[in-house]
């Protein structure tokens, strides 16, 4: 009897770590009393999603890699809002559209260009070159956020901007009273993707314009966070690069693919004008 009453308390212990395991797959940061940085440490790429509360709806910026099968983004974002939670994506690169389907509510910024796209159904069907994956994604689309202008969560205002580059269909979100900018993949500490030099400098002119250095900006990958001054170190690097056309320093592999990089003033960076990071 002893003996089984062992091996039930070895199972339990086991199920335990694995639960815990599980959980820990994302990490909570608490930025503020209505703004959560949800992390993957154990992604491939290191992800973050940001969830954005008002006193009447949230927002969710981005929903994951998807690469925890296991692990129910949606579950913990209801644990930690009572409010209807809408998602919407920095882009459409497979390491932030994860778990998409498991959210009701998406939103799609008022862009033309990607409204044209809306099926019969208010779907969008996303291509491998946007998606940046084999995989086929389609996104049911419930409801448009406007651009370029505030709108409110409740309590809350904010904005969101197309800031091209990385992608066609890049988009940042802009909270000027807590002072937030969450820019998705355009600007964080690591290797930058790039698809348009022009885009991508008009892009970060049109944030460094519209904040300034009390801002806090929230990327969509790695560990450090970045100062009002990098978005500056970014586009300028980019800015001699389009000037000098410099040799790679060397060819690394993304994605199963050999490519060139470049290092401009410190900024690593790919550039790759079909934007298909895959080929």
């Amino acid at each position: 009897m002893r003996g089984l009453c062992l091996i039930f308390f070895l199972l339990f212990l086991i199920c335990t770590a694995c639960q815990k395991k599980d959980n820990n797959w994302f990490t909570i940061e608490k930025l503020d009393h209505k703004t959560y940085r949800i992390r993957e440490k154990q992604s491939s790429q290191n992800n973050s999603s940001y969830l954005i509360v008002g006193d009447k709806e949230a927002l969710l910026f981005d929903s994951g890699s998807g690469e925890n099968k296991t692990g129910d983004i949606k579950a913990l974002v209801d644990s930690l809002v009572g409010v209807p939670v809408t998602l919407l994506h920095s882009h459409f690169h497979f390491d932030h559209i994860g778990n998409s389907n498991a959210f009701p509510e998406i939103a799609l910024p008022d862009l033309p260009a990607l409204q044209t796209r809306l099926d019969q159904d208010s779907c969008i069907h996303l291509s491998e070159k946007e998606s940046l994956s084999p995989e086929t994604y389609i996104l049911k689309i419930k409801k448009r956020c406007p651009l370029n202008t505030e709108f409110d969560l409740g309590n809350r205002k904010i904005s969101i901007y197309h800031t091209p580059g990385h992608s066609p269909w890049s988009f940042t979100i802009v909270d000027k009273r807590g002072s937030y900018l969450f820019v998705g993949d355009l600007a964080y500490k690591g290797l930058l993707l790039v698809n348009n030099l022009e885009e991508y400098q008009n892009s970060l002119n049109q944030l460094i314009h519209l904040c300034d250095s009390s801002y806090q900006i929230y990327a969509a990958h790695g560990n450090e966070d970045l100062l009002y001054s990098d978005l500056d170190k970014i586009r300028l690097a980019l800015k001699a690069f389009q000037n000098t056309k410099p040799s790679p320093r060397k060819e690394i592999e993304l994605f199963g693919n050999r490519k060139e990089m470049y290092v401009i003033d410190g900024i690593p960076f790919i550039y790759d004008v079909t934007g298909n990071y895959l080929k």
